[in-house]
């Protein structure tokens, strides 16, 4: 028979993952899945902070790939222009996504947590390959490098 908590209501029959939601627990990770999924009054709080920090790594993201674009810093400066506004476009919409993820994750949680992962495993279908401008293609051994 489990021994009751200090911070436990007597009549309240819960599991130990459950009651973990109150305090620090080792395995933080599990407390904030379990926020999420079982309606707990912790589920707005987490679904916010999912949102939010995936919106914030779009966003750091999206800082990077504008400081290497002008003049293209950082940037291959073979690769077509065409090529570079695709790509833009597409962690642009993504990143604005991830933005609205937020305020829907505030009116409606499960929703919002819904759109955020969805929008993570857009990236995991194949990136377009790279296009380069005419007769500036990388070398067989330039391709095997990468």
């Amino acid at each position: 028979m489990p021994t009751e908590q200090p911070n436990q209501r007597g009549d309240v029959k819960t599991h130990g993952a459950e009651r973990g939601l109150k305090r620090f627990e080792g395995f933080s990770d599990a407390v904030f899945a379990i926020a999420l999924t079982l309606g707990t009054e912790l589920e707005h709080t987490a679904s916010i902070t999912l949102a939010s920090g995936l919106a914030a790594t779009a966003c750091t993201w999206m800082a990077k790939w504008f400081y290497g674009m002008p003049g293209r810093r950082v940037m291959d400066k073979r690769l077509a222009p065409d090529f570079l506004r695709q790509m833009t476009r597409r962690y642009g919409t993504a990143t604005l996504i991830q933005i609205a993820a937020v305020p829907v994750a505030i009116a409606a949680p499960r929703v919002g947590v819904a759109i955020a992962p969805l929008c993570v495993a857009f990236f995991l279908l194949p990136q377009p390959k790279p296009r380069y401008k005419l007769g500036e293609e990388p070398s067989e051994e330039e391709k095997l490098d990468e």
